[in-house]
């Protein structure tokens, strides 16, 4: 089959038959609220764009894992990070270095889970977006090389000097979003 876009939003379906896996030209995936993803979506080599509603321990079992397999993803997004510890937050994080070719990343977590880091990931030259909600992350990454950031969006514990001359060296940054906690 060579579906290339499944939109299932507003659906109200509440699981994807494990053969979705088996979809190796999907270039979109878009689910509903607490839709499960079945284990395989990392088998999906050409999905350029994963939009979920929901990202919980049930609905998305070894979400991280499978996340690492997706190289060709360019949009993750995810509206509703909930019911994960902080274990599985550094997992999610550490999963990021895999997504080279990222250019949109979208987190929205759904209560405060405090703090964490994201040392180990250089975010890859195309961003473009990145936000993320509802953590506060301890430093910002090594944004040096990410000169085409077009908007971004974060809470930090605390801003350096560097970090606002780096950030002033991003000539195309339109939107800029920074909360300090």
């Amino acid at each position: 089959m060579h579906l290339q876009t499944l939109d299932i939003r507003d659906t109200g379906l509440e699981e994807l038959p494990a053969t979705v896996g088996k979809l190796s030209k999907l270039m979109r995936l878009c689910t509903g609220e607490d839709t499960r993803l079945p284990f395989g979506v990392g088998n999906m080599t050409s999905l350029q764009e994963l939009s979920l509603f929901t990202l919980t321990a049930d609905c998305c079992p070894n979400f991280s894992v499978e996340l690492r397999k997706l190289t060709n993803l360019r949009v993750l997004y995810i509206l509703e990070v909930g019911n994960i510890n902080s274990s599985s937050l550094k997992t999610l994080v550490e999963s990021f270095c895999s997504l080279r070719r990222i250019q949109q990343l979208e987190l929205y977590f759904s209560s405060h889970l405090g703090i964490t880091s994201l040392e180990g990931w250089e975010p890859p030259l195309q961003l473009r977006i990145f936000s993320i909600a509802g953590v506060s992350i301890a430093r910002l990454p090594a944004w040096g090389s990410c000169k085409h950031i077009s908007n971004l969006c974060f809470t930090v514990l605390e801003l350096e000097t560097w970090d606002l001359e780096i950030l002033a060296n991003m000539s195309e940054l339109h939107s800029l979003a920074i909360y300090i906690v």
